[in-house]
């Protein structure tokens, strides 16, 4: 089969399509992504979940609770701090932390 000059400009209008397509689905994708952050805890002892009881306290609170966490940048437990308390905000909105320097901050 020749393939003339209209089925080539029909294929590469068709793979243009598709490109747009696929790149609107990708944009489309990393938006909800974004958006609805999603995370699944598949360790054996649910090690990166907050447990049932965390989940009903956190819960239970109603008005707003600012925690401010003292902690040196060298400290190897700060990102673990970190990402613990952003799951306490994840759960409840009216949490809020933030993590100060105790050298910058003594007070």
């Amino acid at each position: 089969m020749k393939v003339n000059s209209r089925v080539r400009l029909q294929f590469r209008i068709q793979s243009g399509v598709f490109l747009l397509l696929f790149i609107g689905l990708l944009v489309a994708l990393a938006w909800l992504s974004n958006r609805y952050p999603l995370t699944v805890d598949m360790s054996a002892n649910q090690r990166n979940s907050l447990s049932q009881e965390s989940q009903r306290l956190i819960e239970s609170i109603e008005l707003p609770l600012e925690i401010t966490l003292f902690v040196s940048p060298i400290n190897q437990s700060k990102p673990l701090l970190e990402t613990l308390f952003e799951r306490y905000q994840q759960r409840q909105p009216n949490i809020s932390f933030q993590s100060l320097n105790p050298d910058l901050y003594p007070d």
